[in-house]
């Protein structure tokens, strides 16, 4: 925008063709006892472009068992995978499939007042690419406390 609010630079348009996506995308849950659950999410992308689906991976899928042995207290550990997939609409570079692990633990206090939360994010500090050209995180750690007034 300049000085005056008038738009200058850059131009809209909308896609002329077809764009097509085939699929299956799932998700299922599983209460397997009072304290243990169990996640999982599973999605398969079939399209007729793949200039148009640049960096959305082909196969995605994961799955959380997460242990509540009482009311107050959380544990989840989670895995995720997600498949090859082209780095950019402009590039025949396609990125490698990675697979991540994560923790996550939650404690309640003070008639769940105040909680006390911790994360590990990628547990085995797998080194992938995300997205081409930008940084990923290795293995990070998080700690926090809430409370609720």
């Amino acid at each position: 925008f300049d000085g005056n609010g008038n738009f200058i630079g850059g131009e809209y348009f909308n896609l002329d063709s077809r764009r097509e996506v085939q699929g299956l995308e799932a998700d299922a849950s599983w209460n397997i006892s009072g304290a243990f659950s169990l996640t999982a999410n599973y999605s398969k992308l079939a399209t007729n472009s793949d200039d148009s689906f640049a960096r959305i991976p082909k196969e995605k899928w994961g799955m959380a068992l997460g242990f509540n042995p009482d009311e107050t207290s959380h544990l989840q550990l989670a895995y995720q995978f997600t498949g090859e997939r082209r780095a950019s609409p402009y590039s025949e570079i396609f990125l490698k499939e990675y697979s991540l692990v994560n923790l996550t633990a939650r404690k309640e206090f003070m008639k769940k007042r105040l909680s006390i939360y911790g994360a590990v994010s990628n547990l085995f500090d797998t080194e992938f690419i995300g997205v081409e050209g930008f940084t990923t995180m290795g293995r990070n750690f998080n700690l926090g406390l809430e409370y609720k007034f």
